[in-house]
């Protein structure tokens, strides 16, 4: 038998590769709390591939959560988030 352990995480900010191939998302302490791999590609990559990409997601991800936190009222940060992970491009 397997002890689960149930954690009910808020999530409030998350960002996907283009290809969407792995998505990351943020709870809100700015911490990462969900790493998913969406796509069998990704068995494919090397470990520093893996490190590179899971990393840049998760860039994006807090850099989303942190326009969210203050408040963007010209919406002026989320679009530069939003051209961050459009340039994710795996």
């Amino acid at each position: 038998m397997t002890d689960a352990v149930s954690t009910d995480v808020e999530v409030v900010a998350s960002a996907v590769s283009v290809q969407r191939s792995v998505l990351v998302e943020v709870n809100a302490l700015g911490f990462v709390c969900s790493v998913q791999i969406l796509s069998p590609v990704v068995r494919m990559w090397d470990t520093a591939t893996i490190n590179d990409r899971f990393c840049a997601v998760a860039r994006v991800a807090h850099a989303r959560w942190c326009a969210l936190r203050a408040g963007d009222s010209d919406g002026g940060a989320l679009a530069a988030v939003a051209a961050q992970e459009r340039a994710l491009n795996f």
